[in-house]
């Protein structure tokens, strides 16, 4: 793995925005350049606003090395039709059970998949009629990143996947939705708990997440950094490497 690049993700699409030139719905999708390859992870419900937010953050679609499905719904995917017509993507990786369109390049996860050196795709993990995939970047097996879109089989399952596929029990950072939006204060309570006993470093929660239990998470984990907003919001720029201490509430 090189060390004279970066590893970074920009939030393209997400519910929180603060500049005007962007634009914010109940959407999701993340850029993340993972030293020389360019991944797009969802890619929200209106194509047009996407491309809009693209083009004002300056990132180039026809750069993309591959598209990532978190899951089939419609706040994550329901642009993709329009996105892979008009710009040629090589790769798509999706669960196994992601039915909304056909495409030659779809790559359906059925194990988990090192798509490259230390840059895993969880297997589909399932919740109720629907599976859906995390990313996991074990940087050097040192220490690991756990990117979520919606979280809907547990965090507490996608973390212990993460562990096991990857054998790295060091957890730095967490972030994306982790569909909080329905859940009782003891059930967040229960995760909050977990998040102590795995000393994660960092939690950047956002989307489905909701303000409670993000307020929640702020006042219980002292020891656990939360972003100064405790959320992600479109134009987000996070470096994972070689600034990550550095870079964990830059806008």
């Amino acid at each position: 793995m090189p060390t004279n690049q970066s590893s970074s993700l920009i939030v393209v699409a997400e519910n929180t925005c603060l500049t005007n030139n962007l634009l914010a719905q109940h959407w999701v999708s993340f850029r993340i350049k993972y030293f020389w390859k360019n991944y797009l992870f969802d890619c929200a419900q209106i194509f047009e606003w996407l491309e809009h937010n693209l083009k004002e953050l300056r990132l180039n679609p026809k750069k993309l090395d591959a598209i990532i499905v978190s899951h089939d719904h419609y706040d994550h995917c329901n642009s993709l039709s329009k996105f892979i017509k008009k710009y040629n993507i090589p790769k798509i990786y999706t669960p196994t059970d992601f039915k909304s369109i056909k495409n030659k390049n779809i790559i359906k996860v059925e194990d988990y998949l090192e798509i490259e050196k230390w840059f895993y795709l969880t297997w589909s993990l399932s919740w109720w009629d629907i599976k859906e995939q995390s990313a996991i970047l074990n940087f050097w097996k040192k220490w690991i990143i756990i990117i979520v879109w919606c979280s809907h089989p547990g965090i507490i399952n996608i973390v212990n996947k993460a562990i096991k596929i990857t054998g790295n029990k060091k957890i730095m950072w967490i972030m994306g939705g982790l569909h909080l939006m329905e859940s009782s204060k003891k059930e967040v309570e229960s995760i909050i708990k977990y998040f102590k006993k795995n000393d994660i470093d960092f939690i950047r929660p956002g989307h489905c997440t909701w303000i409670e239990p993000i307020n929640l998470m702020k006042n219980k984990m002292n020891n656990i950094k939360i972003s100064l907003l405790g959320s992600i919001w479109v134009g987000n720029n996070i470096e994972f490497f070689p600034n990550l201490e550095f870079n964990i509430d830059k806008r």
